[in-house]
């Protein structure tokens, strides 16, 4: 029964949305698409190809893990999916085709496909407050990816720090405390503020803690190299020492 009402509600918005409030995505050939924010919920994809060769269009989170597969299929293609996004934050598209296509979002703002560069340019002053705003949300010290770290390059010495610092970027990011200023855009800046630093924060603190260990690491292993080469030596056999001897002869 959930299926069948989640199948219904996805119908309604296939069907309400409004085509003209549609953002639009085009190109011809393979494209990878600027990084767009995405809020967490129910995203509408219409997809069309006008090619002979493979179509597939990939939607990614910023660590490049597939979320939602909206089409994969050859030649012309045309059709619509509805995807269920995890969490907020900033996807991208990744499109593999041989002839034109158009990617359209239903219910996007204006300039959810430009460039970030391009959106700080339009205006930076509400963009600037919104990531210092973030940044500051996520400045603390993550003693608990520095623990990790510490840990693991104790263990298994450089190899289990640079484990524990690659672990550390990919980990789930916890939503950000709710900012003073409101606004989809504002928050959409602000959340991915936010999880930038917070990524850059976890690595440096699982690093710092890597190289103390790593460090104990190898100086625990130079340690014990030495002692098994000194115990090496004093088992082995000792060769004759020198012995002085004098000799007394008597002639008549």
């Amino acid at each position: 029964m959930m299926r069948y009402g989640l199948v219904a509600a996805i119908a309604a918005v296939a069907t309400t949305a409004s085509p003209l409030s549609a953002q639009q995505l085009e190109g011809t050939g393979s494209h990878a698409s600027p990084l767009f924010a995405l809020d967490a919920g129910l995203a509408v994809f219409d997809v069309e190809h006008h090619g002979r060769g493979r179509f597939t269009v990939l939607l990614l989170d910023e660590r490049a893990e597939v979320v939602a597969r909206l089409a994969d299929t050859a030649g012309a293609y045309s059709g619509s999916t509805a995807v269920r996004v995890p969490r907020s934050g900033r996807y991208l598209l990744d499109v593999e085709a041989d002839g034109p296509w158009t990617i359209r979002l239903r219910g996007a703002p204006a300039d959810v496909f430009a460039p970030a560069a391009a959106k700080a340019a339009a205006d930076p002053a509400p963009l600037r407050e919104a990531r210092l705003a973030g940044e500051a949300a996520a400045d603390a010290w993550s003693w608990g990816w520095f623990a990790r770290g510490l840990v693991g390059g104790a263990l298994a010495g450089p190899i289990g720090a640079g484990f524990v610092v690659h672990r550390a970027g990919r980990s789930d990011i916890p939503p950000p405390p709710d900012p003073a200023t409101a606004g989809p855009r504002f928050l959409a800046d602000y959340r991915n503020a936010y999880a930038d630093r917070l990524i850059a924060r976890r690595k440096a603190a699982a690093f710092a803690g890597g190289i103390i260990g790593s460090t104990a690491f190898l100086l625990a292993l130079l340690q014990w190299l030495d002692v098994g080469g000194d115990g090496g030596r004093s088992g082995s056999p000792s060769g004759p020492e020198p012995q002085l001897s004098v000799r007394f002869v008597i002639t008549p």
